[in-house]
């Protein structure tokens, strides 16, 4: 079951990043190794996020965002309240 969207962003509970990319990736029929092909995300990368194991570039957050049609501001503002998001290069 794909969750309802609302302004490029799951409705309800206030979801993890890892949930967020997760759902985003399965509702747009996506595998790992495909988003990782279409962002220029390692696949491995993609799989710790999704685990919550795993540190991102905005960078890399921005992208995935793009690909999964999700609002990456939205997305980019969870991974920092999670401590998610890796600084410098």
């Amino acid at each position: 079951m794909s969750p309802d969207y609302v302004g490029g962003m799951p409705t309800g509970m206030p979801m993890t990043v890892a949930a967020l990319i997760r759902t985003g990736r399965e509702a747009a029929g996506l595998s790992q190794a495909e988003l990782a092909r279409r962002t220029k995300v390692g696949r491995s990368v993609i799989c710790k996020l999704e685990l919550s194991r795993r540190l991102a570039s905005g960078r890399s957050l921005v992208a995935l965002a793009q690909a999964l049609d999700l609002d990456a501001g939205a997305l980019l503002a969870q991974a920092v309240e999670e401590g998610l998001v890796r600084m410098g290069h």
